[in-house]
Order: C-alpha cells, then structure tokens, then sequence
C-alpha cells in the first residue's frame, strides 16, 4: 500500500501504528475550524486533503485508502486523471493569492506528468491570465500540437476558438471528436466544448443543439459525468427558450448524480425563475456546502450568486444576511460575473420583493460583464 508522496518532506507526521478513520475524520473537522479562522469558506473537503498531506498523502483518498486497506480505484461518481490533488491545491493557492507558489507547483506537476493535456492546459491558462504573457501562452499550447491527443487538440481548439480563427478551431475540434475512443470521459469534455463553441463563437444553435444532446445521451460510466452533460443540455435548451424540455432534462441529470454543483446552481436559478422557490433554494444550499467550492479559483462570483438568490427568494432573516454579505464583497473593480440573473430579479419582484429597485440594480451588477463600477457600490450601499 504504497501511496504515500515520494520524496515528501520529513517533517510530514507519522501515522500511528494502529491507525483510526474516525480518530482522522475528526482530526479533519478540527482542521477544518482552523481554516475558518483565516479562510471563512473553507470546506470539509480541503480540511480532509489538507490532514492527508500533513501524513503525506496525496489526497484524503489515499489516506483512507491506506488505513482501511482498501483498493484505491477512480471514484465510483467521477474518473480521476491522476492529478485531481494537484490542480486542487493549485487552484488553492491561486484563490489565496499565491501566485508564485502556484506557478512552481503547476511546473512541478508537469515535471512529473510530461503528457498531461490537462495540466499543461492548465499551465497555458494560468501564464495568459495571471502572466498576461499571450506568446508564452500560445507555445504551451503549441506544445499539445507536438504529441497530438484528443484532450490536448480539444484544449488548443478552445485557446484558439477564444481567438479570431475560428475555422482553425472548428477543425481542432472535429479532429479530437474523431480521435476519442467511443463513451470516453474525454469524448464528453471535447463534445460538450464543441458545442459551446457552435452556439457561442459561431451562432449555430441547430449544430449546438445536436452536439449537445448527443454528449448528454452517452453513458460516460461515471454518474457525475453523465449528469454534467446532460445538465448542460438543459442549460442551452433552457437559453433557447424550451422551458418543459430542460426543466426534464435537469431532472435526468439530478437522477443520475446529485452531486454536480454546477447542474444543481443552474437548476436553482430555473426553478425561483419560474416560483418553485423552497426547491431552488434548496440547492443553493447544497452549492454552497460542496466541496466542488474549493476547487474554484475565485468561488466568489458564485457565493454571489447563491447570496443574490437567498436575498431575492429568502426569508425576511435570509434576506437581511444575503444582503450585508453582498454589499461586503461588492467592490470596485472586481469582477464577478457569473450568471444572467435579470430575468430571476423580475420574477422575484412579480413575487411581491420588498425591495424592487435594489433587487433590479443587483441583477444587473450581477449580470454585468464588466468590473463593478463605483457608481453601482454607491447605489448599493445608498438603498
């Protein structure tokens, strides 16, 4: 049962001879109030890979794995690539600030998995967003052209689909959907990609239409992949304006997997839309309590989401803390664009809102992709 890290340093903690799952669990939660001492949004889940590395583990999966004896596999819900932890605790430090530290850990992690088109995408992203440096950006992702593999075309066809050559990453695309074995987790990826890029780039909703519902019709062999995919379908049917259709199709993707936060967000903002409320807010509590949070690099545009639909559905207390911790962390000059909430606000304000201006100039702010002006904090804090 050798997965502890090689080369871990020496002052990770031993584990005792005889060692307890439930004495570690609650090692975790007290590790847990630890990190809400600094970090308030801290989850259970960082609490659990954070006591993991202290024994020298890679993820808390592995820890558990070595104290029951337990085979390690990929999770029952969702494949793993291997470098799952990694991108976590990279993410990790990026949300802290630590931008540096970061770099040095994406490079470390590509030392040790040379082919991975995940982290060297990963890579490519973070030099273009936090090094502004496009030139580097574009030899890294060049590099994914070298070895050609299905994930690493699908990445360098949304770098350039992001761009102005738009054919070029069409042919990108169609070239990584040929290459994927059939009912692959990657085939999901590139095909749910390649039909983002069909209603976005090209505003061709008839071709996103069917890449979409043919990536939610595979059996990926991973419920939380099956439910993403077929969660992002009722997403784009809910824009093309199919309210009946997607409303079954996030149903289909919640009886796969309950545990897709970002099936589960979207859903919630459907359902206050259109007055089913204790639902909605229901899984917005449940975003809120994931793990999947932890993982985000900036979680804040989506704790604003989740804030802005507690004060535009909540009760008379729910409203009252959802809006102080809006106003908190609406600042000038940041961006925190997550969703299109305007068409929510109206629904809210029909519902009878006390407060319809402030509801509406919220949605808007939250809506906007631009950086939040001074002018809108001053309104919000004036009302």
């Amino acid at each position: 049962m050798g997965s502890q890290i090689s080369g871990a340093s020496d002052s990770r903690r031993a584990l005792p001879e005889r060692p307890n799952l439930d004495h570690l669990k609650k090692e975790a939660k007290r590790q847990l109030k630890e990190l809400r001492l600094v970090n308030p949004t801290a989850t259970l889940a960082t609490a659990q890979f954070a006591t993991a590395r202290d024994y020298g583990f890679a993820s808390w999966s592995k820890l558990k794995a070595h104290v029951t004896g337990a085979a390690i596999t990929a999770t029952a819900d969702f494949p793993d690539s291997g470098v799952l932890d990694m991108m976590i605790a990279i993410s990790t430090r990026i949300r802290h600030g630590q931008i540096d530290e970061a770099e040095q850990m994406i490079r470390q992690a590509i030392k040790g998995h040379p082919d991975n088109a995940d982290l060297i995408a990963l890579f490519g992203d973070f030099t273009l967003r936090f090094r502004g440096d496009r030139s580097a950006a574009t030899d890294i992702y060049n590099r994914l052209l070298e070895r050609p593999s299905p994930t690493g075309l699908a990445h360098c066809a949304g770098f350039v689909g992001a761009g102005e050559d738009v054919d070029k990453a069409e042919a990108l695309y169609r070239r990584a959907i040929e290459m994927a074995p059939a009912k692959s987790p990657e085939l999901g990826m590139i095909l749910n990609n390649f039909a983002s890029f069909l209603e976005n780039r090209k505003s061709d909703s008839v071709g996103a239409n069917a890449i979409f519902q043919r990536a939610a019709g595979i059996d990926y062999g991973y419920p939380q992949l099956n439910a993403s995919y077929i969660g992002a379908y009722a997403e784009f049917l809910w824009r093309q304006g199919d309210l009946h259709q997607a409303e079954d199709c996030f149903r289909q993707s919640r009886k796969a997997s309950t545990n897709h936060p970002i099936t589960a967000m979207a859903f919630a903002l459907l359902l206050t839309t259109t007055g089913r409320i204790d639902e909605g807010l229901a899984l917005i509590a449940e975003v809120k309590s994931s793990a999947w949070m932890s993982t985000l690099y900036d979680p804040l545009p989506v704790e604003l989401l989740c804030g802005f639909l507690f004060y535009a559905h909540g009760t008379v207390e729910q409203r009252g803390q959802a809006l102080s911790h809006l106003r908190d962390n609406l600042t000038v000059g940041r961006n925190v664009f997550c969703r299109d909430l305007r068409a929510n606000a109206r629904a809210a304000v029909v519902n009878g809102h006390p407060a319809p201006a402030l509801v509406s100039v919220l949605a808007d702010v939250l809506s906007s992709a631009k950086p939040v002006s001074k002018a809108a904090c001053q309104t919000l804090r004036a009302r």
